[in-house]
Formats: C-alpha cells, structure tokens, sequence
C-alpha cells in the first residue's frame, strides 16, 4: 500500500514538471533549429567565399580530400636573424648553417667566409633543418648574393646554368633532421687592391611549410684580391654601409651595437610533452545538442551512492532515506566523438634565458661611433636608402693575434630588423 501510494504521489508531482520540461525543449528546440540553420547557412557561406569562383571548375574527377587535421607539415627552417630577432634574440651574420670551401678542395674548409679570394671557384654549403616531427620531401633552396648593406633589393644568384637560369636545389630532409644544399660560386673579379663585401642569402621553401618566418638566412662574406691585412690596437677604421627602406611607409632606422657570437657548446635537452583532449564541435553542433533533461531521482541517488559525490547543486544528504521525487533539470553537454592529443617539445625556453643571460656589450674600449654626416636618427622614405658613415675604435689594450667581433643591426623606429652586418677585426700578430 505504501508503494502504490509514493507511485500516485511521484506521478502526480512529477507529471507537471515533465510537461513544463516538455515544453521548454520545444520552445528550445524551435530556436536552436532556426539558429543552427542560420550557422550552418554562415558556414556553407564561409566555405563559399574561400573558393576562387562560384562556378565549378572542369576538372578531372577527384581522389578524395584528406581532412585537414590530418596533413603533415614539415617546417623546413635555417638559421635566421630575422626570426631569432624577433623572438627577442641576439643574432650574428656569420651563419652557422652556411659556409664556404675552394672548389679545387672541397675538404678544406674556410675558417670563415671573411678571406675570400676574388675571381675564385667556391663550394657554398647551405644546411637545412626541419623542425617538424614530419618529413619534409622536395625542399627547394635558393642561394643568391647582394652587394654589402642592409636590406638590399638587389640580388644575384649563385650559381646559373647554361641558359643563364638560377640553379635551385631540392633536399629531402627526415624529422627533426637536417640536409645539405651545395652550389657553385665563382667570386667577383676585383680590381688590385680592392674588397668587397657580399651577403649570402639562402632562401627555403615547401608547399606545406608550417613556419614561414624562419626560411630565410644571411652570411657575410668578405672577398679581397689580396690580404685585407690586420688591424692594430687604438685604430680607428671607417666603415659605410646602405641601408635601404623596402617598405611602402616612411620609416625611421636606428642601429645597435654588440659582440655576440654563437656558442657551440650551448645544447639543450628537449622532454616531449603530451596534452589529450577531444577535438572541437562545431558551433551549430554544441547549440544543436545543449537541451534540457530531467534526470529522475532514483538515477541520481544510486549515481550518487556509486561515485559518492553528489551532483552540483544537489542538497546535501539526510540520515534517513531522502524521499524526494522532483527530478534534477540539467542541460547536456555535448562531447566530439575524437579524442585527440597534441604534442610538444619542450626546454627551448631554457635554452633562450641562458642565451639572453650573457652579457655581449662591446669591450671596453671599443667604440662604434657614426659621423656627423650621418643623421642620429635617419628617416627614410618608402624604397629610399642612405650610406650611414661609422668609425669603429680598436681597444688599446687589445691583445695581439686577437679576433674582435661586431654585430650592427639596423631596426626599424617600432622595432622590427631591417638588415644587420658582422664584422670581425683581426689585430695585428
């Protein structure tokens, strides 16, 4: 009797609660239809404009699309002020990923690329990394050279073929490997006594490259048609270099001044970090499934009995047995079917606050000054340019036999690189 009398009395209780629920899901689901076909309708809109023409293209029938989450991207990259720069970094032109070796012995690599000989066959070897888990197939790779300066248009290839074309290279590089490029370089011919410089410009690039900040990287070379002879302690050598302003607004230009050089002894040990989720629902979709339901009591009692927790909201429980018959309303929350999981390597950062804790101010003594001709804070109109004149001061004290390095990065007024140069002076025996 006492069953059949908490039966009549849930039914009559709950009866109204599951018709006015009842009723909210229609009133819902007429508004969630109505602005799921407004999404949908934005989406297929979205999708539309993307395409080239709203007329479909003659083309031959297709193999099938993969979906976008699942193509590969390798990220080819080289060592590259303009993106190390940019991440807050000091940077130097002699490129770690670029150097040089006569033709006639292609084992005896050149120190540097600073004692060059004029109308000579180079080997120019240029390294490509990856920085993806995935392979990068048919990386192209370009090498040209400009006259000394920053940033300047003019470019010149490396090597041609017969025709007069610019040879390119192509590499495959494996994950989180790195390959090798080589052209022919066959150095400018130079009046006696005189010297030149030149930056090397390797350029790399892929179809599905997943960075495009970090394809391009610069090599000072320094060609002679003699000995560029030594420096002596207390000298003060002159050096002009242009800059340029290829943008479309005028900017200003200011220089900076270091000694920074690459460590080779810096290594970093990467730890592989994995976060799993599941992929995104659509917007349409997560409205489409958000509906309210009515979870009855027993259901929530015998969950809660099971798991010992209670649900959100949920009153706390009484010593005797609750004898309660309304149902909980909760909106539902919708999942992806996809579980995903992402990965990324980390101790990068490691590696960049050991860098950046160094100090690479210039010695003391030497002093990188720019003459009166030269404006103090230079503005240059679009594709305009200007020689800035700069007088470098050898210390006193510099030892004999030494190697001195200076880096001078040009940047824009709002920070961004315009070009830089490495010189190293080498004092005199």
């Amino acid at each position: 009797m006492n069953r059949l009398k908490d039966f009549l009395v849930g039914l009559l209780l709950r009866t109204p609660q599951e018709i006015l629920v009842a009723l909210l899901r229609l009133l819902l689901l007429l508004l969630v239809v109505l602005l799921v076909l407004l999404l949908r309708l934005w989406e297929w809109l979205r999708w539309l404009l993307r395409t080239k023409t709203l007329f479909p293209e003659e083309t031959e029938k297709p193999c099938g699309r993969i979906p976008e989450v699942l193509v590969r991207r390798p990220d080819p990259s080289i060592y590259s002020q303009t993106y190390l720069a940019a991440q807050g970094l000091p940077v130097t032109w002699n490129n770690p990923d670029i150097w040089v070796a006569p033709a006639a012995n292609p084992g005896a690599i050149e120190p540097d690329s600073y004692h060059l000989t004029a109308d000579t066959d180079y080997i120019v070897s240029v390294r490509a990394h990856n920085a993806s888990t995935d392979a990068a197939i048919g990386v192209n790779v370009r090498l040209v050279y400009r006259p000394w300066s920053f940033n300047s248009p003019d470019v010149t290839p490396v090597e041609t073929d017969a025709a007069g074309n610019e040879v390119v290279r192509s590499v495959d590089i494996a994950p989180l490997g790195a390959a090798v490029a080589q052209f022919k370089w066959h150095t400018p011919a130079l009046a006696p006594g005189e010297e030149r410089h030149f930056c090397l410009q390797a350029i790399l690039s892929h179809p599905l490259d997943a960075n495009l900040a970090n394809n391009m990287g610069q090599e000072n070379t320094n060609v002679h048609s003699q000995n560029p002879g030594f420096v002596s302690p207390g000298e003060v050598l002159p050096l002009a270099v242009p800059v340029f302003n290829p943008g479309r607004r005028e900017r200003g230009v200011r220089f900076h001044f270091d000694a920074y050089e690459i460590n080779v002894d810096d290594s970093v040990r990467l730890r592989l970090k994995t976060g799993h989720g599941r992929a995104r629902l659509r917007v349409s979709d997560r409205i489409g499934h958000a509906l309210p339901t009515v979870e009855p009591p027993e259901i929530r009692r015998e969950r809660e009995a099971v798991t010992g927790h209670r649900a959100p909201g949920a009153a706390r429980p009484r010593a005797r047995r609750s004898k309660a018959v309304f149902g909980r309303i909760a909106f539902s929350t919708p999942k992806s079917r996809f579980r995903i999981a992402k990965t990324r390597y980390m101790g990068f950062d490691d590696l960049r606050k050991l860098i950046l804790s160094r100090d690479y101010s210039l010695p003391p003594g030497m002093d990188v000054a720019i003459t009166p001709e030269t404006p103090a804070a230079p503005r240059l109109a679009p594709t305009d340019s200007l020689v800035p004149n700069f007088e470098i001061t050898i210390p006193a004290d510099a030892a004999p036999g030494s190697r001195l390095p200076l880096n001078i990065r040009a940047e824009t007024d709002d920070g961004a690189l315009l070009g830089g140069i490495t010189v190293y002076f080498e004092v005199r025996p």
